[in-house]
């Protein structure tokens, strides 16, 4: 009885692990996106950002971060400062590769929300560490749902 405990509390630590290492990345790429950072250490090259039927692949990840600023400098102009993760739902685990859709409150700096949306972030785990090799924001599909 003993082993079958100890093991299935290692297995469900080990599962929830793996679960917290993608979402804590992209918590951390959240907040230095918040704070209009320098991104380039969180891409890989040629990352794939998905709008729609439309997707953009800058060559470089240094190419990307300045993209995504870009976009923060537009957000910011709407009154955007910080986002904050309601849910976070790993959609798949192959390999080295999580696809994980976040729920996202995006707030003005006074604290209220300005907004709730959904993006979802391929990150592919590489000997440099976690890199977003995609993302594709979206829009709720029910209330409160991605």
């Amino acid at each position: 009885m003993k082993r079958y405990i100890v093991s299935s509390l290692l297995f469900v630590t080990s599962c929830h692990a793996s679960e917290n290492g993608p979402i804590q990345f992209i918590d951390s790429y959240l907040k230095d996106f918040s704070l209009q950072s320098e991104l380039t250490p969180y891409f890989t090259e040629k990352p794939t950002f998905i709008f729609g039927p439309h997707t953009h692949v800058p060559e470089t990840a240094k190419e990307a971060s300045d993209f995504i600023l870009g976009i923060r400098t537009e957000l910011k102009e709407s009154g955007y400062a910080s986002s904050r993760i309601e849910d976070a739902q790993i959609r798949a685990e192959i390999d080295n590769y999580h696809l994980v859709t976040f729920t996202l409150t995006r707030l003005r700096a006074s604290g209220n929300a300005l907004d709730v949306v959904c993006s979802t972030y391929g990150v592919l785990d590489t000997e440099e560490g976690l890199k977003i090799v995609s993302w594709q924001p979206s829009k709720m599909k029910e209330k409160g749902k991605c």
